[in-house]
């Protein structure tokens, strides 16, 4: 009996934490959804990436998942590569490279096909976007990932067509039959693990979102969302006496202190303005129900997974005009262009006339999907997955070497370093996903592992590396002598 091709969905992040982004609501979603369809075509293991690149069956992740009451834990043990096997990056590991690297070399040594989720390329956009250290680490992983990939599999068509203009623009290298796909996320909080809970006082918030106009925003608190544009735009309208509320949900991002202070400080914070920096799916369903319109003022975006919420429960949306809003809402939408807060103050006054008077496009027309049929569209993407003519470095080859590199040899140091701390400190040697997290945030630090080589050269090398890397002038080479 022949063995099924495996899925390695790859889940490093999510098996490290879950931090209730919008990217991990995904993975949560689809990796619930691949566990309960059990495709006839492919065996289901979840995977996170060890320390060494090595994959690592997440078994006591994948237990806890689903809520599993079995006497005794699940030991992980590292996954066996098949050729024909497919890997899939759902997960975002950006910020774990060079470990990214060394599971792809593992991969394609082991002939296994490649595909990779892309949700964006906001860290390649403006440089506000995102801090330095974000821009750099996603610029190595997609560097790598389309240099290594069988296909990339993109959340919109408005994304597959921004990677394939990227692409072409930067003349990346990348695969021959390469193909870049897509497929859409679906909307259904009760289908992706939903978290649970409501705060106390969440009913005299939701009685008063109830009793007036209120406007929901959903995302992370960061430059490219819009907030401090909404902020600016509903004070404008407040002091001229239109009432209505604004309900910001989403934890604070980075280099926002200015909104934290906008709103922390507001004249009407608690009374028009209200902020929920870390709301459940159970919570974030009932204030759903309770909003009037979904307000999505984001510069960029890879779905717009909060307007396919929104348009599930039938409220209104408002949205800047960008592709992927277009793509997703059609005109099911009302849309804005304005880039201060006088535009979009005036923009707003006009929908909540249009409110007021019943002329909205009706947001029950927007095409949405289930969080299974997206997975199905995923499963369907991966199944015409074809294998691309990449070199793959075979065992034998690799057998050959007999000296470590300086990398592989910091990298052992790291590794030891960890386990001691480990054991100095909480009394037990870690799991390979601890050593795997922790090392990818030491070696996020290139400074410094590019002094580890010099450790190890004995004197005589470090004078030839020193003079190798000396400046000359033009006079010392003819003179054949060091000047002083």
């Amino acid at each position: 009996m022949t063995q099924r091709k495996q899925l390695l969905v790859d889940i490093s992040e999510l098996v490290q934490r879950d931090s209730k982004t919008g990217i991990q609501r995904v993975v949560r979603s689809i990796l619930h959804q691949f566990l309960q369809l059990r495709p006839s075509q492919f065996a289901i293991v979840p995977v996170y990436a060890g320390c060494d690149g090595q994959l690592i069956k997440a078994s006591s992740f994948v237990a806890k998942f689903r809520g599993s009451k079995s006497v005794g834990k699940p030991v992980d043990q590292p996954a066996d590569l098949r050729a024909g096997d497919v890997y899939l990056g759902l997960d975002l590991t950006s910020h774990m490279f060079p470990l990214c690297d060394a599971v792809i070399r593992r991969l394609q040594g082991a002939g296994v096909l490649i595909c990779h989720v892309v949700y964006d390329l906001t860290p390649l956009g403006k440089k506000n976007w995102h801090t330095q250290h974000t821009r750099d680490t996603f610029a190595h992983w997609f560097r790598s990932i389309v240099a290594a990939s069988d296909q990339l599999i993109c959340i919109s068509r408005a994304t597959q067509r921004e990677v394939r203009d990227f692409i072409k623009k930067h003349n990346m290298r990348r695969p021959a039959k390469q193909s870049i796909t897509w497929f859409h996320l679906g909307c259904d909080l009760s289908e992706s693990k939903p978290s649970a809970g409501v705060p106390t006082g969440a009913v005299r918030l939701l009685r008063g979102l109830a009793a007036r106009p209120s406007l929901l925003m959903v995302s992370t608190i960061e430059p490219r969302k819009g907030h401090l544009q909404v902020i600016k735009a509903c004070d404008i309208l407040w002091r001229r006496g239109v009432i209505f509320n604004l309900c910001i949900v989403g934890k604070l991002g980075w280099n926002s202190k200015i909104v934290d202070k906008a709103i922390r400080h507001h004249r009407l914070f608690k009374k028009r303005l209200f902020w929920i920096s870390n709301a459940s799916d159970e919570y974030l369903e009932l204030l759903y129900s309770k909003a009037t319109a979904l307000l999505n003022a984001s510069e960029a975006e890879g779905f717009g997974l909060p307007m396919v919420e929104g348009a599930r429960k039938g409220i209104p949306i408002i949205a800047r005009d960008i592709h992927v809003n277009r793509e997703i809402c059609g005109k099911n939408a009302t849309y804005f262009r304005a880039t201060n807060a006088v535009g979009l103050a005036t923009s707003l006054k006009r929908w909540l006339q249009a409110y007021s008077e019943g002329c909205l496009p009706n947001s029950r027309k927007i095409s949405i999907s289930t969080w299974r049929q997206s997975a199905q569209q995923l499963l369907r993407r991966i199944e015409n997955t074809k294998q691309t003519p990449i070199k793959h470095v075979s065992n034998q080859q690799s057998r050959k070497r007999k000296h470590l590199s300086m990398n592989e040899v910091s990298r052992v140091l790291v590794t030891a370093f960890i386990k001691l701390a480990y054991a100095t400190i909480l009394g037990r040697i870690p799991g390979a996903h601890e050593i795997c997290y922790h090392q990818a945030c030491v070696e996020q630090d290139q400074a410094y592992f590019a002094q580890i080589p010099a450790l190890f050269l004995g004197s005589e090398e470090r004078r030839r590396m020193a003079m190798r890397e000396a400046p000359t002038s033009s006079s010392t080479k003819r003179n054949g002598r060091n000047r002083h």
